[in-house]
């Protein structure tokens, strides 16, 4: 699996892929960084955490960022009537 493989390969080498197709090789890659994007709700998220996962140091590698704009942008497609889709009223 890749994901494992990149994870212990920060300070090494992910050697290029062959393929019979040379249009599909993968190149080389010098000191890989592995990079992960979730999406959750604040409740799942909460959810599917405990004490442990912070105390063991695992939430202290998550970055998080808060939605603020899709809100409005859901509530205004709700709107049957375009005529209050300015306000974002129903």
């Amino acid at each position: 699996m890749m994901t494992v493989r990149l994870f212990g390969l920060g300070l090494g080498r992910l050697e290029p892929h062959k393929y019979a197709d040379s249009r599909n090789e993968i190149p080389g890659v010098d000191r890989p960084r592995l990079t992960m994007m979730w999406t959750s709700t604040p409740e799942k998220f909460l959810a599917a955490t405990c004490q442990e996962d912070s105390e063991s140091g695992q939430l202290n590698r998550f970055l998080s960022f808060k939605e603020e704009g899709l809100a409005r942008f859901a509530r205004q497609r709700r709107s049957r009537h375009p005529e209050n889709t300015s306000t974002g009223h129903r």
